[in-house]
């Protein structure tokens, strides 16, 4: 059976959900549990899209420059799917995410690690929506 890309956000929404209400020297791991959240939720979300839409109209993953490809499969596409529009938009808006919880050493000051979390989920469950009524033709 393939791998499910959505049970990577129900990882990320576990891992967002340990941290929630507790004080940070309660959660072991804490800052990687939530960037590891914000990275799940993305990747949950890219590799989804990137799987409906080679369902839906036969998108071929290409080994390298994944992100982008599947960002300009949508675009082409969306003037007959306008659910793709809203999905292009969270999926560059957890991409930006996914970028500083993998890549910055040093957050930006005043960012709240847990609520960065919480977004991302919250975003990629918007997105998961989406995928489903561009499936149903809604």
């Amino acid at each position: 059976m393939a791998f499910q890309w959505w049970d990577y956000l129900h990882l990320a929404e576990e891992w967002t959900q340990d941290v929630r209400g507790k004080a940070a020297s309660k959660v072991e791991y804490r800052e990687a549990r939530l960037r590891a959240a914000i990275s799940r939720a993305y990747y949950a979300c890219l590799l989804s899209t990137s799987d409906h839409l080679a369902a839906a109209h036969g998108f071929k993953l290409p080994a390298h420059a994944s992100h982008r490809e599947i960002k300009l499969e949508l675009t082409r596409h969306e003037k007959l799917i306008p659910q793709y529009k809203a999905v292009l938009t969270k999926l560059t808006n957890l991409q930006a995410a996914r970028t500083m919880a993998d890549y910055l050493t040093k957050l930006p000051h005043g960012l709240d690690l847990a609520e960065g979390a919480e977004d991302a989920v919250g975003d990629a469950m918007d997105l998961r929506k989406q995928l489903r009524a561009a499936k149903r033709g809604e």
